[in-house]
């Protein structure tokens, strides 16, 4: 005889069954979520052209000045002033003892002449985006080449710092192998350990110092790419057009935006004064009498305004807006000029000073580290003598990068005024 099992006996193994899936998507997702991270995190290898074409179609600031730019267009279509239309229906005794019927719809159309200018302001106001588009793309394509060459610069320098530490890896070596063979004092000893670790230090530093690079780069470009350059020669950047000749050059973009923006204000003006004017009305009305249709007609007028206080106010805070926007301009085109000017003069500055290294310093830095150890490995000269050599050697190489990245960094400040 079988005994029947309540229901409540099954209730475990029901839930059992139901919970399976979940656990089975709760052990794919964390493998889910590793192959995602791999893949965010695969290495990319960059020139100076790739990262600016990478910040140019990702960056976040010119996906938004895009978008308000489009968002600017919708203001050309409510650039026409129309008021809603209104309606009445109306039923009794209007005109006889019998319940009459009257409906009556008319539209005020606001000022033809303010909304023209209004369209106007509006066609402005889309120019003036896309300037400033135009003008976000070129400042995103500075700051990545300005981020780019810092990047590289602390590249080539923790190379040099490798190269010195495994130099001063070498020197405590040596001089630990005399100290016990009594050729060397402690101190030489100590002395050599100290510029071991010191250098040891420096390197780290600058590994979190190339981080720091690397993250604002991935920011500009909107990359989660773990990012190494194709190429870690810092060369000589090469401006797109020749230095500016004349003292009025500046930045045509932002020429043209102050100048849209003095458009806009012009417009807003005309729109603000418009408002004097008579607005036009239109309607049309249709009534039954006694039971009797086909009465109708249409009407026509205008609304005049009597009180112009607030338009004055708004007309007088439009020329106000108006004046601020040719004040800007002015001071704009000045501040670039006297930019451009000190831009050509630091150019010029760090020019000499390349110039000077390539004649001179840099063969002093590969005749200094020969010199160095020559004279050392035949004690003609002390340890303290040796290590001042090595790191006047290196601060030599190190100074003439620093210099390149100086150049090439105020070359793209000035290409941005010029372009």
């Amino acid at each position: 005889m079988s005994i029947q099992k309540p229901f409540l006996y099954f209730i475990p193994g029901i839930i059992a069954w139901l919970i399976r899936p979940v656990f089975l998507i709760m052990l794919i997702l964390p493998l889910l979520a590793e192959g995602q991270i791999i893949k965010e995190d695969t290495i990319r290898s960059l020139t100076i052209e790739d990262a600016v074409s990478l910040a140019l179609d990702n960056n976040i600031e010119i996906k938004n000045t895009a978008l308000e730019r489009k968002k600017t267009e919708y203001n050309k279509g409510s650039s026409i002033q129309i008021k809603p239309i209104r309606a009445e229906y109306r039923r009794g005794q209007i005109n006889s003892y019998l319940n009459d019927q009257w409906l009556e719809v008319y539209q005020n159309f606001g000022s033809p002449l303010e909304s023209y200018y209004n369209r106007k302001k509006a066609e402005h106001e889309i120019n003036a985006k896309e300037k400033e588009l135009k003008l976000t793309k070129l400042e995103i394509e500075k700051e990545t080449k300005l981020v780019y060459f810092n990047w590289i610069y602390l590249y080539n320098k923790k190379k040099i710092i490798q190269q010195q530490l495994e130099k001063y890896k070498e020197l405590a070596r040596v001089v630990d192998i005399r100290e016990k063979m009594g050729e060397s004092d402690r101190l030489s000893k100590f002395m050599a350990q100290s510029q071991f670790h010191k250098a040891k230090t420096e390197l780290k530093k600058i590994r979190n110092q190339t981080s720091i690079a690397e993250n604002q780069l991935k920011l500009l470009l909107n990359t989660r790419h773990h990012l190494i350059p194709k190429s870690d020669t810092l060369r000589l950047y090469e401006i797109r057009q020749p230095q500016p000749q004349t003292n009025d050059l500046v930045n045509p973009t932002l020429q043209d935006l102050y100048e849209e923006k003095i458009n806009i204000n012009n417009y807003e003006i005309k729109a603000q004064k418009a408002r004097y004017l008579p607005e036009i009305t239109a309607g049309y009305f249709r009534q039954e009498i006694n039971q009797t249709g086909g009465f109708n007609g249409w009407m026509l007028g205008i609304s005049v305004p009597l009180w112009y206080q607030s338009k004055k106010a708004a007309v007088q805070k439009a020329k106000v807006n108006k004046a601020i926007a040719e004040n800007n301009l002015v001071h704009k085109k000045n501040k670039q000029q006297t930019t451009v000017k000190n831009l050509v003069h630091e150019l010029n500055s760090y020019k000499e000073d390349i110039i000077y290294f390539h004649e001179s310093a840099l063969n002093e830095f590969e005749e200094l580290l020969s010199i160095a150890q020559e004279q050392y490995e035949k004690e003609e000269i002390t340890y303290d003598n040796y290590i001042d050599l090595l790191k006047k050697a290196y601060e030599i190489k190190t100074q003439y990068l620093e210099t390149v990245k100086n150049y090439n960094q105020t070359a793209v400040k000035l290409e941005f005024y010029v372009n």
